[in-house]
């Protein structure tokens, strides 16, 4: 029995697998896997989601969790996490099966399957196509591939992700340099196609109300809207704060920038405990205030006034953030990352090496005095390449086009 609604009309039954599941209030991991599946169902498919996902305390209800979106539904099992690698390996494997059996009693056996970050679901999705014929594409999300980690990666592993690959009917990749380690490295006999992520560019965008007038252009019987509360210069940084991200170095940017600004603000939002990292930066973080998860609606007009995005990651798959801030007209000030290159046409975007942070509060200075316009036609570009309905499109042909 289909339970799904409107399933009568939908082009296809796919069957989203995603590694990395939010699993619960706190956890915002994966949701940008979310995003893609929801851009799918946009296209006019059915779609669900099987998941498994960890919890700590034993003593927590463990089974399957129903959730229930505006685009689809997601059968989600929980299972005890432990240190022994193996142990969870079978805990892992017996939940996502019990998830399976849940979600095709509820919601009857799809035609395709689609994994989200190739480890650890994918494993299950080969075990779909041997025992049901259900044919699974990927979509690798993970900088694992393109980090010095990989080169430490047990052979073990290797092997596992080869072995998930190599039984997929299609494999792509959020971006082309993570598309081209995955070749380079071997895990795929051919460079897999690039699809990207969502960009929610429906939210995040100039709207026409806010662009700012020049003075000369102001009649004495216009409107003009009062200036914020807050008038310091804001910077921002988003993201999960992880190693990879090179925080310790947006801080010595935002010391360095304060010499010019004594009253500025950094702004830190992402998916992060704000009161860990608090302590965590406690040394360092005058006029740093830390949001943790945020809003979309939050991020937006934070966007909109920021002097610049400070973005000094030592490498990144994709970025959304970056292209949600040039969607907004909010400058980027970032580390030369070859995947922010495909955003350079769009919006005001400058690379300097993580090295002296004195060059970035010199860039950051002149950004603040006069703020760079964004280029023209600059959302209409993001909107038409990572728009949802773009994103969409393209990920049906992709599944659908055998």
């Amino acid at each position: 029995m289909n339970l799904q609604k409107g399933v009568k009309n939908s082009k296809a039954h796919v069957l989203g697998l995603p590694s990395w599941y939010p699993s619960g209030e706190g956890d915002h991991n994966g949701v940008f896997c979310l995003a893609q599946l929801e851009a799918l169902a946009a296209a006019g498919h059915q779609v669900g989601i099987v998941a498994a996902v960890t919890q700590q305390n034993p003593a927590h209800r463990q089974g399957i969790d129903v959730h229930r979106y505006s685009w689809g539904v997601a059968c989600v099992a929980r299972y005890r996490s432990g240190s022994n690698q193996m142990l969870q390996a079978i805990r892992y494997a017996r939940a996502m099966h019990q998830a399976w059996v849940q979600y095709v009693l509820l919601f009857g056996r799809p035609q395709y399957a689609l994994v989200l970050v190739a480890w650890k679901a994918g494993l299950f999705a080969r075990w779909l196509k041997y025992r049901h014929r259900i044919p699974y594409n990927i979509i690798e999300h993970w900088g694992l591939y393109i980090s010095d980690n990989y080169v430490n990666t047990s052979i073990y592993l290797r092997i596992l992700f080869k072995y998930i690959f190599s039984g997929a009917e299609r494999t792509g990749a959020v971006s082309e340099p993570l598309a081209r380690a995955l070749f380079d490295n071997k895990i795929t006999q051919k460079v897999p196609v690039v699809v990207p992520n969502v960009v929610h560019t429906d939210l995040y965008r100039i709207p026409p109300e806010t662009e700012i007038i020049p003075k000369s252009a102001v009649h004495e019987q216009d409107h003009v809207d009062p200036a914020p509360s807050d008038s310091r210069p804001l910077l921002m940084h988003v993201s999960n704060l992880a190693e990879v991200k090179n925080f310790s170095f947006v801080l010595d940017v935002f010391a360095a920038y304060r010499t010019r600004f004594p009253d500025a603000r950094l702004w830190v939002a992402g998916a992060f405990n704000p009161m860990d990292a608090k302590a965590r930066y406690d040394s360092n973080s005058a006029n740093v205030e830390w949001f943790g998860f945020a809003d979309q609606h939050t991020l937006l007009r934070h966007y909109q006034r920021a002097t610049a995005l400070i973005v000094a990651s030592r490498h990144e798959t994709f970025s959304i953030v970056t292209a949600e801030a040039i969607a907004c007209g909010c400058p980027v000030l970032s580390t030369p990352l070859p995947a922010l290159e495909a955003f350079k046409d769009w919006g005001t975007l400058c690379s300097l090496p993580a090295q002296h942070p004195d060059a970035w509060a010199d860039v950051l200075e002149a950004w603040t005095k006069s703020r760079p316009k964004t280029k023209d036609h600059a959302w209409d570009g993001l909107h038409q390449a990572y728009g949802k309905k773009s994103v969409g499109n393209f990920i049906s042909r992709w599944i659908t086009d055998y």
